[in-house]
């Protein structure tokens, strides 16, 4: 697996789903506000919160990035959407060390860049997740 998706020693925010808690790695942070417009008012724990499971996590795998153990779709509108890819914390320090949760979000991947037709049709049948007004 790339480094880039090791979920790593630094502390990170925790989000809450049916499951129990999720980390957020940096990488995860940073995509995440890489990806979605710059007057986005949406913010990472929010769309989280907002979106809802993939009852199939592994449409939302890519090559590089590790096969997703779940995942989590914020679709705001027919405009942009986000896919949260979700692994297992591996490192043993999940529930020990502050911040660190069992499962972790390494990455989050833009809806538009799934090049493969059937994904996108998949992801585009959640949602939309945004407030009425911003749509």
């Amino acid at each position: 697996m790339s480094t880039k998706y090791d979920p790593g020693p630094e502390t990170r925010r925790i989000v809450r789903d049916s499951h129990g808690e999720v980390g957020l790695t940096d990488h995860a942070i940073h995509r995440f506000r890489e990806r979605t417009p710059h007057d986005c008012q949406v913010g990472i724990a929010e769309a989280w919160r907002r979106g809802e499971p993939l009852q199939h996590p592994s449409v939302a795998g890519s090559l590089d990035a590790p096969t997703p153990e779940s995942a989590r779709i914020y679709r705001h509108s027919d405009e942009w959407g986000v896919v949260f890819v979700v692994i297992e914390d591996g490192s043993g320090d999940a529930g020990v060390l502050p911040g660190r949760a069992e499962r972790v979000v390494v990455t989050v991947c833009e809806i538009r860049t799934y090049d493969h037709g059937p994904v996108r049709a998949y992801l585009h049948g959640h949602g939309p997740h945004g407030p009425e007004g911003e749509r």
